[in-house]
């Protein structure tokens, strides 16, 4: 073999031995990211239930808080002395921060009523997205969609994931990429655990 040759056969090989091994790569980092992302979506319910015990917590705080410093004030409790000045700094900052509670209270209850109906919502989509997948999307279909049947139950989870959530994709299009890798999840553990 002339060095001509030699040169030419060593070239090919290694543009093929770099394509294959930047094949390789993306596809590992596809794994990573499917195994480091997670699902960070948060449901409106879940939502929902923060703000109101938030709301309830901090209405609580202040109400009772206000309402100690107004005894205070008037002297029914000592529990700082007003006759100085350190004494109506006090009485006014921690009058401050009780309304501020109050205040904060107040507008996770409006967050909260949001919150309730987004989760109406998203329950009705929820429900119209499973009844769907059930029809369309059976565990036949879903196990052909890709090949391999020496895959891991790791790597069949995210075959199976990818596979629904396209399907989804194609059929609810308006719907976050977050609430429909929930909602494929969701079924899943429903159709396969």
């Amino acid at each position: 073999m002339s060095q001509e040759e030699l040169e030419k056969t060593d070239n090919t090989e290694t543009k093929e031995t770099y394509q294959d091994v930047k094949n390789d790569a993306e596809k590992d980092f596809d794994v990573l990211s499917d195994l480091t992302s997670g699902n960070n979506y948060e449901k409106s319910n879940d939502r929902y239930k923060d703000n109101f015990s938030t709301a309830v917590t901090f209405l609580v705080c202040g109400i009772a808080g206000l309402v100690v410093v107004i005894l205070n004030d008037i002297g029914i409790l000592k529990f700082f002395n007003l006759k100085n000045a350190s004494g109506i700094l006090m009485s006014c900052v921690l009058g401050g921060m009780f309304i501020a509670f109050i205040i904060v209270g107040i507008l996770s209850f409006k967050a909260s009523r949001k919150d309730k109906k987004d989760a109406e919502i998203e329950k009705d989509n929820t429900i119209k997205v499973m009844e769907w997948l059930k029809d369309n999307a059976p565990a036949q279909l879903i196990e052909e969609s890709y090949s391999g049947d020496d895959l891991s139950e790791e790597m069949k989870y995210f075959e199976r994931s990818d596979f629904l959530k396209k399907c989804v994709k194609n059929e609810f299009p308006d719907f976050s990429d977050e609430y429909i890798q929930d909602v494929t999840d969701q079924y899943i553990d429903e159709l396969f655990n």
